[in-house]
């Protein structure tokens, strides 16, 4: 997915737990280090959880993740890998989730697109507001 930001400012959207709440999750813990705690609550009954493997500014990240209280895709079971690739004047967002058993691909996926245009509609209007304050 092509965002029309630079990688410097996507980046802070995947490890600040406030600028992540924008676009995904109710409550949000991240600790974006080696090992670090990574818990996302949707909507008060669906939470991931996992840790930071790799966590590299402005270019990549990487963390376990899986569904807390499930039996097909358990926290820690599965692999998120995001890498943002600057491209023009924006940013290529490369989403590679690993590990997912087949039947819970399709819907990662659609998730995964509700999610990635959210944040892409996110900086959008973000930049209208901008703007609509620089002229008024």
């Amino acid at each position: 997915m092509y965002i029309d930001c630079r990688p410097e400012t996507l980046f802070p959207f995947f490890i600040d737990p406030q600028k992540m709440m924008k676009w995904m999750g109710m409550h949000v813990l991240l600790e974006p280090k080696l090992g670090g705690a990574l818990r996302i609550d949707f909507n008060g009954t669906d939470m991931v959880a996992g840790r930071y493997v790799k966590v590299e500014s402005n270019e990549r990240i990487v963390f376990t993740s899986g569904w807390i209280g499930s039996d097909t895709l358990p926290t820690d079971s599965s692999t998120v890998e995001v890498r943002l690739h600057k491209q023009d004047s924006g940013t290529l967002l490369i989403l590679k989730h690993s590990g997912l058993p087949a039947s819970r691909r399709p819907m990662h996926l659609t998730g995964c697109n509700y999610y990635l245009a959210r944040l892409n509609l996110l900086y959008w209007a973000m930049n209208l507001v901008l703007i609509f304050l620089q002229y008024h």
